[in-house]
């Protein structure tokens, strides 16, 4: 009886869940699981290490607002969070007097570093 050894790397934004047969297959290994006859005729076997994407990833949404009084502008930030890897397009929020950007579409990023801004203009 053989132990698999612990994973020892890392996928940021993915848990790792087990070990596969394949690289598509689904996990038959658990990890540091007790096995016995892994190996073929030729004492090789291949595994791989099968990844779940976090639904847990940190993102913010930045409304920009133009101010009337001078060029800046005033920002109203939203937190959010989703899916490593997944492309995101969050809603605009209108607001009276001002101009209604684009929606954007994003991808997430695994060290929660994505932020989704939308700058809205005064009406003139």
């Amino acid at each position: 009886m053989l132990k698999l050894a612990a994973v020892q790397f890392e996928r940021p934004g993915y848990i790792f869940d087990g070990w596969a047969t394949s690289a598509d297959g689904d996990v038959v290994y658990a990890d540091k699981e007790s096995v016995l006859n892994l190996t073929d005729t030729t004492n090789d076997v291949e595994l791989f290490a099968h990844w779940t994407k976090r639904t847990d990833i940190a993102y913010t949404i930045r409304h920009s607002y133009e101010n009337l009084m001078d060029d800046n502008y005033t920002s109203e930030d939203v937190p959010a969070t989703g899916s490593v890897d997944t492309d995101i397009t969050p809603a605009i929020q209108p607001r009276t007097g001002y101009t209604n950007p684009e929606q954007k579409t994003v991808r997430i990023e695994a060290d929660g570093s994505t932020i989704v801004e939308y700058e809205y203009k005064l009406q003139r």
